[in-house]
């Protein structure tokens, strides 16, 4: 069924929808919910750079066929991780400035690749990134709620 003004109903009125989503804005706020967690990000980081490199050993070493679908399951896991820095950087919510931010979604691109993933134009996932920085992408979040 699609979803048109005559087939939604919202759930509030417009002003009290706006006047809950202020009451949410600010017990975010206070939270210090949008403040950057730099620690957050580096140990987390860390534990899946390191996963990776255990997974890709024990992918070249195993013999069995039940182990290394098993790895590459586990590999696929710590690849979405890096997909999800990429799409954060790409939204400058990783670190401060737009270099670094451009620099950490580059690396986690670039791990993506050299780990496994092959395509036709091997620089895809590259371009994916270059993408996510595209100010089009941020559209996206103009309608975060919509549907909720």
């Amino acid at each position: 069924m699609e979803i048109t003004e005559s087939t939604y109903r919202p759930k509030f009125g417009l002003l009290e929808g706006a006047r809950l989503y202020k009451e949410l804005h600010k017990r975010v706020r206070v939270a210090q919910l949008f403040k950057r967690s730099y620690m957050f990000y580096a140990l987390h980081a860390l534990c899946v750079f390191i996963a990776i490199a255990i997974i890709w050993y024990f992918l070249v070493v195993t013999t069995n066929t039940i182990l290394f679908s098993v790895f590459a399951m586990l590999l696929a896991m710590c690849l979405s991780q890096l997909g999800g820095y990429m799409h954060d950087a790409a939204h400058m919510m990783v670190l401060k400035t737009k270099v670094m931010n451009d620099v950490a979604g580059t690396i986690c691109a670039c791990t993506m690749r050299t780990t496994g993933i092959r395509t036709r134009k091997d620089t895809i996932l590259i371009s994916t990134f270059r993408f996510f920085r595209l100010p089009a992408h941020g559209t996206h979040r103009k309608r975060d709620s919509h549907g909720c």
